[in-house]
């Protein structure tokens, strides 16, 4: 149990942050704006492009 913890299956992608388009590499983005608070940004068009990238090299 231990082991499948420290050694998940699945595992994510790396992303280069400052590729970016929310945030800019900066971790932060506005998702409703500059007047509406900000959020912690996760890179979901980064993650969805590496996600792509990596299926392109296994099929």
């Amino acid at each position: 149990m231990i082991a499948a913890f420290l050694a998940p299956a699945i595992s994510t992608p790396q992303v280069d942050a400052k590729s970016c388009l929310d945030c800019g590499g900066t971790g932060y983005w506005y998702p409703e704006g500059a007047g509406k608070g900000i959020a912690k940004c996760n890179h979901p068009k980064l993650s969805d492009a590496a996600n792509f990238l990596t299926s392109e090299h296994e099929g």
